[in-house]
């Protein structure tokens, strides 16, 4: 009896390491789509101040910005990109399993939610 207890409270620590996992990654998911959203939007505000500056000066600085956010929206895309090759990939269909939920499912959601999102 000893045995099967021991067997079962392993696999409910499978079960909960393997929830946390995929729990960890759509909050990161989210995060980063959320963050790259709000950097496209704060880009989009430079670009139109760059169009209508005259200045040199503070078309520089602007320049400046515009770069910087290019690259953290670079930035964020490759983290989104790390995240749903990991949700494309065996390795998440195995952990969906051990939680006993359709990797199907998920997968929905997360599509719908990008397309929500304009991702």
């Amino acid at each position: 009896m000893g045995k099967k207890t021991n067997g079962r409270a392993e696999k409910e620590a499978y079960q909960r390491l393997a929830s946390a996992i995929i729990e960890q990654g759509m909050s990161d998911l989210k995060t980063h789509s959320q963050q790259r959203n709000k950097l496209k939007i704060t880009l989009k505000q430079i670009e139109d101040k760059i169009i209508n500056e005259i200045d040199s000066k503070n078309i520089t600085i602007l320049e400046n910005e515009e770069r910087e956010l290019k690259h953290k929206i670079c930035i964020c895309n490759k983290e989104i990109k790390s995240i749903m090759d990991f949700i494309e990939g065996s390795w998440f269909d195995g952990l969906c399993g051990i939680v006993g939920v359709e990797t199907d499912n998920i997968k929905g959601g997360i599509k719908k939610a990008a397309m929500k999102e304009g991702a």
